[in-house]
């Protein structure tokens, strides 16, 4: 029997039902309300709520390269993220630069930010991954930052912008949506009028989403919880994103949020108090490495990193064993996009995630109109660099010139083929080979969608 979840809530159902009646009263101005008690919650002049915090991230991006005009195309984010972020700048037609992490909180490396930035960076977005503090200071020198607290939760307004999610799972859960907070209000126009094209969700989806928050209320009892748990198992989507949904969120869960923002604090410093608990019973266990967990912070999750790969597996059993539900961290994908290195680094990210990490789930992500495959159809060399690139998508190339079709398309997708082939054979995977899923794609940039092809 699980005894420590790793997902609760504090709401209980008579709230929901008081929401929804508040919600009617409201007439249509429940998210309006919520925005104004998140500002004085926030002590900010601006914030603009959504249906997700990816919808949020969105519009966000979208309103910044609308300001830019075009000129700046590169967002920088680390690279141990959720596949989310990655998908959402894609969807709003950027390019995604991956910077390096720092291990104690997992955030982003300030070094590599500022080697990486360049005239093309149109946003950094440092995370707080299990809502530990991980953003670099210093000035953004005319690069938008959007601080990622989807993990955390409300704290001072320091960059351009806050990113909140209230998703299922986070410190502040309405089962769904997201928030930007900003003291620019020119910018927050912006994301207004994003916002406008974005839909009201129907009302099965309305309805659904009333009875899996009843489902998430009554699972704050244990037993219940348990009993539900095999269904829950079976339900969980380990699918990567293919596509943000342009949705709003509805005026009862707003109206809900409203209701809760004030109280939500007593719960935060719970977060924090548990973490430090966690630090102490756990600081002279020589086989771990601990996270720092900063004054203040609003931890999500307690991520610790085992020091010997294989008995990652072990101590997930073993915990659960003991009632003490956990994750892998983040089942953290491989893909190989445009602008990312795919040469022998490839193996090491995958063995890295999945042996260190425990992640079971690896994707390889090709998009249509790759230039590098482009350029290895019009020759087999190329300077610099590059080089290294165009000898390793050769084989593709010689196996799509046998294949009917478009040279092109054919050509990236046998190289996403080819990319996974080498991660399941070569790449050292050890006991856990067996258990690793290798799933392959194409990223349609046109629309967003993903195509999952055969291995």
């Amino acid at each position: 029997m699980i005894r420590a979840k790793l997902v609760d809530t504090d709401i209980r159902l008579y709230e929901l039902f008081l929401s929804l009646l508040a919600s009617n009263r409201a007439k249509g101005k429940g998210t309006v309300i919520f925005e104004d008690f998140l500002k004085k919650k926030a002590k900010v002049s601006e914030a603009v709520v959504f249906g997700s915090g990816a919808s949020a991230l969105l519009a966000a991006l979208t309103a910044m390269k609308k300001i830019a005009k075009g000129e700046k195309t590169e967002v920088l984010l680390p690279a141990y993220t959720p596949l989310s972020l990655y998908v959402t700048i894609k969807q709003a037609g950027l390019k995604p630069v991956l910077c390096d992490i720092s291990l104690p909180d997992f955030g982003i490396s300030a070094y590599s930010v500022r080697e990486k930035t360049n005239s093309k960076t149109l946003a950094v977005i440092p995370v707080r991954l299990f809502g530990l503090e991980s953003s670099p200071q210093g000035k953004n020198d005319g690069v938008f930052v959007i601080e990622d607290n989807a993990q955390s939760f409300i704290l001072p307004l320091k960059w351009d912008v806050e990113l909140l999610s209230f998703n299922r799972g986070k410190n502040f859960p309405l089962l769904n949506g997201g928030a930007l907070l900003t003291n620019d209000e020119g910018l927050a126009d912006e994301f207004r009028k994003i916002r406008a094209d974005f839909k009201v969700p129907s009302l099965p989806k309305k309805l659904i989403t009333l009875i899996k928050f009843k489902a998430f209320c009554l699972a704050k009892n244990r037993t219940f919880y348990n009993l539900l748990l095999p269904l829950i198992e079976r339900f969980k989507d380990n699918k990567p994103t293919e596509r943000i949904n342009e949705e709003l969120l509805s005026s009862w869960q707003c109206m809900l949020g409203a209701g809760k923002i004030f109280h939500a604090d007593e719960n935060m410093k719970k977060r924090y108090g548990n973490a430090k608990k966690y630090l102490e019973l756990l600081l002279d266990t020589p086989e771990i490495e601990l996270p720092v967990v900063k004054e203040g912070s609003v931890v999500n999750r307690f991520p610790v990193l085992i020091k010997d790969k294989s008995k990652v597996e072990m101590v997930h059993l073993e915990l659960k064993r003991a009632g003490i539900e956990s994750s892998r961290m983040y089942y953290r994908p491989l893909h190989t996009a445009s602008g990312l290195e795919h040469g022998e680094s490839e193996l090491n990210n995958a063995e890295y995630a999945v042996e260190h990490l425990g992640s079971r789930l690896v994707v390889v992500l090709g998009h249509e109109r790759c230039g590098a495959v482009k350029a290895a159809l019009a020759s087999n060399s190329a300077p610099g660099h590059v080089n290294s690139l165009v000898h390793a998508i050769q084989p593709a190339v010689k196996a799509a010139r046998r294949e009917k079709g478009d040279l092109l398309d054919n050509a990236i997708a046998e190289n996403a083929r080819l990319v996974a082939a080498k991660i399941r054979h070569e790449a050292k995977l050890g006991e856990l080979a067996s258990k690793v899923r290798v799933l392959v794609g194409v990223y349609d940039l046109d629309t967003g969608r993903v195509k999952w092809i055969t291995p």
